[in-house]
């Protein structure tokens, strides 16, 4: 082989660059990072890490998917944010086991309530400061920090990166609507008007997100992930 062996690992990466075009290229090697990451801190894990990489996939392809409709140029930024925005949960767990507990007892009573109050109420630390920190130690580009520390709160980000922030907040929420929740996020919230009439998306245009979406999560699945 004139690839010495490494004829199917060519493959793969040929085709997730078809599936997800040049600009994405970083997404796919943060998702790698990010997939190691999780795998490591999943033994006896308060939260799947599976489950909640597969929510971070899901946020990236519907804020990929909402940026091409609407902010065309934030696209590649919006998949790679999208993919990373949960990364504090993880340093949530090592930081504070007993306020991750609280929050999921909490949640699995009743899945509407807002998860930034009860991070308030019980955590230590809020997952989108955790984040936020990290992103920032990693010199990563300001747009990505602000994403991170407001994806809830879209509207709190710097004006200069309010959009970005709200199509993960939204892309977010469609990933949860379209089936790809985990233990501390196990159902979609309400959609953040504010955040729409940002970005000019409409109710219309989310709906049929979360038609066409599912396709979309499966093909990244599998080109991003092996399977």
């Amino acid at each position: 082989s004139p690839y010495y062996g490494k004829t199917r690992s060519v493959t793969t990466v040929e085709r997730a660059i078809v599936l997800l075009g040049l600009d994405a290229v970083r997404g796919i090697a943060a998702a790698v990072c990010l997939d190691r990451i999780m795998t490591r801190e999943n033994n006896g894990a308060l939260v799947d890490v599976k489950a909640l990489l597969l929510h971070s996939l899901g946020t990236a392809a519907a804020a990929e998917w909402l940026a091409r409709l609407r902010r065309r140029t934030l696209a590649s930024h919006a998949f790679i944010g999208g993919l990373l925005h949960n990364l504090g949960i993880l340093v949530q767990v090592h930081l504070d086991p007993l306020g991750i507990k609280a929050i999921i007892d909490a949640r699995q009573i009743d899945t509407a309530l807002d998860i930034r109050l009860l991070e308030f109420e019980r955590a230590a630390v809020r997952h989108e400061e955790c984040a936020a920190t990290i992103f920032a130690a990693w010199r990563l580009p300001d747009s990505l920090v602000a994403a991170a520390q407001h994806h809830h709160d879209p509207m709190a980000a710097p004006e200069a990166h309010r959009e970005l922030t709200a199509l993960i907040n939204l892309g977010a929420n469609l990933a949860l609507a379209c089936g790809n929740t985990f233990v501390l996020e196990p159902a979609p919230m309400e959609r953040n008007l504010a955040a729409m009439t940002l970005l000019g998306i409409s109710a219309e245009d989310l709906d049929r997100a979360t038609m066409e979406l599912p396709g979309r999560f499966d093909e990244l699945r599998g080109a991003v992930l092996g399977g």
